[in-house]
């Protein structure tokens, strides 16, 4: 088990009676009553593939590896996810299944991991990280350096 830092710790206080967006809906998600992001406890994948829409050092040749979850409350006027990020379609997923999706867009070839409108789905069990891993993605790496090994902890 994984050392939760203090803000993560924080955030878990945050969703028992959810202030995680402006909307401040006061749900007990950790109990899996649904909030104003129509989201329980478990973050719902809307989506998930390697995106080639970015400049070439953020995407290289295996594009950026994005995770869209769905849930999004925020109407941002101009959001370009609008049609996956604003609905609750999609399907459940725990911190393992999230984590297992990243590793396989790594596997994809992809050189980095987006998590897209994640806030509010975030890790919703105190103390209950799961580390995997290691990435080995760098964005903007040098050509001839070596790969960069990140933790990764869901």
């Amino acid at each position: 088990m994984v050392e939760m830092p203090p803000n993560v710790l924080r955030l878990g206080r945050e969703i028992r009676w959810c202030r995680l967006c402006p909307r401040r809906c006061g749900v007990n998600r950790q109990a899996g009553r649904i909030g104003d992001c129509r989201i329980g406890s478990q973050a719902v994948v809307t989506s998930a593939s390697p995106h080639f829409g970015e400049e070439p050092c953020l995407v290289g040749s295996g594009g950026s590896g994005t995770i869209f979850f769905a849930g999004c409350n925020l109407t941002c006027l101009f959001c370009q996810n609008s049609d996956i990020s604003q609905t609750a379609e999609g399907l459940p997923r725990t911190p393992r299944q999230i984590a297992d999706i990243a590793l396989a867009l790594q596997g994809r070839g992809c050189i980095n991991i987006n998590f897209v409108t994640p806030t509010h789905v975030r890790r919703s069990r105190r103390g209950r990280g799961h580390r995997v891993g290691p990435l080995h993605t760098a964005p903007c790496q040098p050509k001839g350096q070596p790969k960069i090994k990140f933790p990764m902890t869901l």
